[in-house]
């Protein structure tokens, strides 16, 4: 019975370590850049690294899930964000810093949608009821890990101490990593594996050309330039373009020929948009979209957010 609750149990806990990750570094940034001899655009990338890397690293780990283990997959994503925190922790320059945080970032995208995909797992197993109960656990691990990130962030942001941010993760991926290795946990219940020839790649490629200069364009906007500036601009239609395309590629049906892409019958779009034909669908987007969004006009200096 332990075994077979270490694995959504040490999920459960990696997703409180990813939201600490990506909220303690905010109130110790000074001091980290400071110590480590950065700039003002050095400090903004120590924490836009982390979550842009995160953001990109899901709709391929998603895909990947249908292929390989999600046990494998999650001993992956522990071990770089194992590998990210000692990088970070043990960095003598900004450049390293960087490194780690986009690696720390990659492995706690591939930790949060796979949570998620043992979430599915459950529900198909129909584990007495025990799907939407992990699913409100996960809610409470990333609102618990949000809320408590600044405090750590916060009492560590000492130049003596701010390593410890990154240091702490280092001895929780080893005990939990050990943990789900050891684990019974049986996922990827479901269709029959797919072959890695079924992975969109048309579809990956365009995601990170579309979504990394548009995720950097926002990011860059209000912080380090204002809109009207061409380093805004430039990002932000470059990558409004390629999205478009990107949306025209994932809604037209293997059966169709299209340019850049030559989609076999058992290939599957990357994004699955097609899920937004569902009510339910279109609810959890769009509650994303918004909450995302309101919290954000919300965060945004000056009297006009803008």
């Amino acid at each position: 019975m332990a075994a077979s609750v270490a694995m959504p149990a040490s999920l459960l806990t990696f997703i409180f370590l990813v939201a600490v990750d990506a909220t303690s570094i905010v109130l110790a940034v000074s001091t980290v850049t400071a110590d480590l001899g950065g700039n003002a655009t050095e400090s903004f990338w120590v924490g836009a690294s982390y979550l842009l890397s995160m953001c990109l690293s899901q709709p391929i780990v998603s895909r990947l899930s249908n292929i390989f283990l999600q046990k494998s997959l999650v001993l992956a994503s522990i071990v770089m964000l194992g590998v990210g925190s000692l990088l970070c922790e043990s960095a003598d320059g900004i450049p390293l810093l960087l490194t780690g945080r986009t690696i720390q970032g990659l492995g706690a995208g591939g930790l949060m949608v796979l949570c998620y995909a043992v979430y599915v797992d459950m529900k198909t197993q129909n584990e007495s009821g025990s799907g939407p109960k992990f699913l409100a656990a996960i809610s409470v691990s990333i609102a618990t890990g949000t809320v408590c990130g600044p405090f750590i962030g916060a009492a560590l942001s000492d130049s003596h101490y701010w390593r410890w941010i990154f240091r702490l993760n280092i001895p929780v991926c080893v005990v939990l990593g050990v943990l789900v290795y050891n684990s019974s946990h049986a996922p990827n219940a479901g269709p029959p594996p797919a072959k890695l020839s079924d992975l969109d790649f048309v579809g990956i490629v365009l995601f990170l050309t579309s979504v990394a200069p548009l995720l950097v364009g926002l990011s860059l906007a209000g912080n380090l330039y204002r809109w009207t500036e061409w380093q805004v601009i430039a990002p932000v239609a470059s990558g409004g373009v390629l999205l478009l395309l990107l949306i025209v590629t994932e809604l037209c049906p293997a059966s169709v020929p299209f340019p850049l892409r030559s989609r076999n019958a058992s290939q599957k779009p990357l994004l699955g948009l097609r899920q937004l034909k569902a009510r339910q669908g279109v609810i959890a987007f769009g509650g994303a979209f918004w909450l995302g969004l309101l919290v954000g006009l919300r965060a945004a200096p000056g009297p006009c957010p803008v």
